[in-house]
């Protein structure tokens, strides 16, 4: 079975129905709450990694954040599919040598219009689910500057990336898709974790570690 490492940044961010989604895929999820003292374990030993999102915006604050972008790095270098969520997005681009500031144009916050640019016709990961479409958002900060690989793929009209591809096979959000259509307004998350879902299993049977 493909295997999913799940990390959990705080716990006010639960993993919500990305759980159930990739289950439905046939991905067996490992859940991991670092803030409660569970270890990082290397992304070498999962097929896929999901980072989720959380309140947290100083290192000093979270002594496993260093940790978590090493693992990072560790999967982008390896071709582990890779998703971060709201911090997670930040962590990972972080993580590949970007940065990450608070929006000039204040919070992002509510459910908000994607703006999907068209190099998302090409993206491996979002190219059949990317359209018209609203996504709740909850952020002070942004990714203001890529990693040196990234790609822009959804940004809003002041600019602000909503989605981008920051190394081959690591993606990241600044919206919330692990909520339900019920919590979120929108029906976007089902098709990412399944288009995700793919290329996780994609990976487990390139290396032989597929079974049903």
């Amino acid at each position: 079975m493909a295997r999913v490492l799940v990390v959990v940044s705080d716990e006010a961010h639960a993993i919500g129905a990305i759980a159930a989604w990739l289950g439905e895929t046939g991905c067996a999820v490992d859940e991991r709450h670092p803030y409660d003292g569970d270890p990082i374990p290397s992304p070498r030993a999962f097929h896929g990694l999901v980072v989720l999102g959380g309140e947290l915006r100083d290192a000093g604050e979270a002594p496993w954040l260093p940790t978590l972008r090493e693992r990072i790095r560790e999967a982008a270098e390896e071709g582990v599919p890779t998703l971060g969520i709201g911090l997670g997005l930040h962590l990972a681009a972080l993580a590949l040598g970007g940065r990450v500031a608070p929006s000039p144009y204040g919070d992002l916050r509510g459910l908000l219009e994607i703006g999907w640019g068209c190099e998302v016709l090409l993206d491996p990961l979002f190219d059949r689910i990317a359209g018209d479409a609203r996504a709740q958002h909850a952020t002070s900060d942004i990714v203001t500057v890529l990693p040196p690989d990234g790609v822009v793929l959804a940004q809003t009209d002041n600019g602000e990336i909503q989605a981008a591809r920051l190394a081959g096979t690591v993606w990241g959000v600044q919206f919330h898709p692990e909520l339900s259509e019920a919590d979120s307004g929108s029906d976007h998350g089902q098709p990412l974790a399944w288009a995700f879902a793919r290329l996780v299993r994609g990976r487990a049977g390139a290396r032989g570690e597929l079974w049903e």
